[in-house]
């Protein structure tokens, strides 16, 4: 389960689209949202849905894809804004040894994630 993150407005504003939604008739935070963004020739595929604390995320270029991570175990989600950047940043369960996967959504699209070798006490602020 996602204990904390963001609204569904705030991740269409973050991702510049309206949320297509399973179910309109029960909150989204059960049944999920998902959103896509096109820059430059990328395009952003994302689902979240927070009581289960997953999500699905692919990038394109080109209509190619180079990047499709299904991801379990997030326990927060951040939209992140740094000068002329914006993106978010999903934290995963310590006991999995994962990274936080940052996403930057805005001038360009990136990705950045990976492994550790040993358990973080602290979420710590990142940036995209």
């Amino acid at each position: 389960m996602i204990r904390q993150g963001p609204e569904l407005y705030e991740w269409e504003y973050l991702l510049e689209c309206e949320a297509e939604r399973a179910d309109h008739e029960l909150n989204w935070y059960y049944t999920g949202a998902s959103f896509e963004l096109k820059r430059n020739g990328i395009r952003l595929e994302l689902t979240v849905q927070p009581a289960i604390g997953s999500s699905e995320l692919s990038l394109y270029l080109n209509n190619s894809i180079l990047v499709h991570l299904e991801l379990e175990n997030i326990i927060e989600a951040r939209l992140t804004k740094a000068d002329d950047k914006e993106g978010f940043v999903l934290f995963f369960d310590h006991e999995h040894l994962l990274k936080p996967l940052i996403v930057q959504t805005k001038p360009i699209i990136t990705l950045d994630w990976g492994s550790r070798l040993e358990q973080s006490a602290q979420l710590n602020e990142f940036t995209c």
